[in-house]
């Protein structure tokens, strides 16, 4: 799906999301890695990494990403 400027949005469901966790990953580190979370120890990527694990094998569990131009931008 074509979002706004350019930006592509795309709906991931349970396992699907798992074939984008370790770009997710990276973008969550950069983002976290800033004031006011600086790396904390919730904030660390392995805690995001099992958090997420966790929740993909919900049932009902989807993510959104957000992509310009195939670079990862933005996930919800």
């Amino acid at each position: 799906m074509t979002g706004f400027n350019g930006i592509h949005l795309r709906r991931h469901e349970g396992y699907d999301a798992g074939s984008t966790i370790t770009a997710i990953a990276d973008l969550y580190e950069m983002v976290y890695a800033e004031p006011p979370y600086d790396g904390g120890p919730l904030f660390t990527r392995q805690r995001f990494l099992q958090r997420t694990n966790r929740q993909v094998q919900s049932p009902g569990f989807s993510l959104i990403t957000a992509d310009a131009d195939r670079v990862l931008v933005g996930f919800a």
